[in-house]
């Protein structure tokens, strides 16, 4: 570690590897330093190009960093859009409905699932972190941290990236001689390959509101360009009847939507959320005066994230004609509910499936 100034006891962060840290460390810890391993890997998945330039032998684990590029004009684009500056970084300042725009609209919001191949063994992530980098300084979101990364992987800066560090546990060792040195913390590598997992990602479809029973809604999926007829079964006012703490008011109306959709998608790719937030729960104070907590105004949007408002209720049931009936419950008030604008969310996945041979270097 290295000391800056004496007098004001100010330190630099130093490039450190554990299986539990950050990409750097800013004082010392007790965790050893993992080894680097003479494994590297370039790959093309969901349309981009992906490096491995680090993978570490920690004495709890693999870990490995892993680096998605990004065209900075998409980061841009974003920006310019929706108007993301430091000034309105804020989830406050925006809709749930366009909350969920931004997350789906941003390159840096990409959901996977990571794994990896030790010898022929399969290890499941324990962990991990990611810290976002754009090659403009005005740009929302760009992690400080994630230049030293950018930097010390000498990495294209005229890039944006997007960099991961995973972490892998190692599991119980194997049998025969090569668990018996593994008991011991000798571990030889002689294969390493990654498999990656798509997730589901937020793809939003045009809101509507429901009438009464029998009524047909047409939802158009923009992903596959599919049509789902949804037919209203019941639309009706509920109450939530249940004790709220001591001193606390919470909403406790809401609508129910129960529907069927023709032809029925795959279990839980389509989905429907109010669009409106609904009220807060607030506290009591003096007579005639209420208090609104609002529970999400310091949290920051970034380029690198974005939110995703909470799902409805959903729940689905069998009906005696063997039709599917799934069920929504909008954003709940503290006055019955008479309408609301229901937003259809498909759920893609992000990419498909894949694995990746990482290179040994000699």
């Amino acid at each position: 570690m290295e000391l800056i100034d004496d007098e004001r006891d100010i330190y630099l962060p130093v490039w450190k590897v554990t299986f539990d840290g950050p990409f750097f460390c800013y004082k010392e810890d007790r965790e050893p330093a993992g080894k680097p391993l003479p494994f590297s890997g370039e790959f093309h998945w969901a349309g981009r190009r992906w490096l491995v330039p680090g993978v570490y032998s920690c004495p709890k684990g693999l870990v490995v960093d892993l680096c998605m590029e990004v065209d900075p004009e998409e980061i841009r684009n974003l920006r310019d859009k929706w108007h993301l500056t430091p000034e309105n970084d804020d989830e406050s300042h925006f809709s749930r409905e366009e909350l969920m725009a931004i997350q789906a609209e941003n390159p840096f919001h990409f959901s996977y699932n990571p794994q990896v191949v030790v010898n022929g063994k399969p290890l499941d992530r324990n962990h991990g972190r990611g810290v976002a980098y754009a090659p403009f300084e005005d740009v929302v979101g760009t992690d400080l941290e994630a230049q030293w990364v950018v930097d010390h992987y000498q990495l294209d800066k005229t890039k944006a990236w997007y960099l991961w560090r995973w972490s892998f546990p190692w599991g119980k060792p194997e049998k025969g001689w090569r668990g018996f040195l593994e008991r011991l913390g000798v571990r030889k590598l002689f294969t390493l390959s990654l498999r990656l997992h798509g997730e589901t990602t937020s793809v939003l479809g045009v809101p509507f509101q429901a009438g009464g029973p029998g009524e047909k809604v047409q939802l158009l999926d923009p992903v596959t360009g599919e049509t789902y007829t949804l037919t209203v079964v019941e639309n009706e006012p509920q109450t939530l009847e249940m004790s709220f703490p001591e001193g606390w008011e919470f909403p406790n109306h809401c609508r129910e939507l129960t529907y069927t959709l023709d032809p029925e998608p795959p279990k839980g790719y389509l989905t429907l959320r109010d669009r409106d937030e609904g009220d807060r729960h607030r506290m009591g104070s003096p007579v005639g005066l209420r208090k609104a907590i609002k529970g999400s105004e310091a949290a920051s949007i970034g380029i690198i994230g974005g939110a995703d408002g909470p799902t409805a209720i959903f729940v689905s049931t069998k009906r005696e004609s063997q039709s599917q009936v799934h069920a929504a419950a909008s954003s709940f008030h503290f006055q019955p509910v008479e309408e609301v604008t229901w937003l259809p969310v498909f759920h893609k996945k992000t990419a498909e499936d894949t694995q990746v041979v990482l290179k040994k270097n000699v």
